[in-house]
């Protein structure tokens, strides 16, 4: 998977993430704690991401909608 340089951090993070044999062939082998919803979407997905709008639920509602939804703050 391609994944620019150009975010850094979550660049960085998903190579550690391979060489420490938390991804192996592009899936989680354990859980992770992300220090935020947007760079655990950019290290799944391999580009910078918005993770309150890409993480979505079963009936695709993202989590920024639920949140909403829910009363509940960012």
């Amino acid at each position: 998977m391609w994944f620019p340089p150009y975010y850094p951090n979550a660049y960085n993070l998903r190579n550690q993430l391979i060489s420490s044999g938390i991804i192996v062939n592009y899936q989680f082998t354990s859980d992770y704690d992300f220090e935020s919803l947007s760079l655990a979407a950019s290290v799944v997905i391999g580009r910078t991401a918005n993770g309150y709008t890409v993480w979505k639920d079963g009936s695709g509602l993202s989590f920024g909608e639920n949140q909403k939804n829910k009363g509940g703050r960012r």
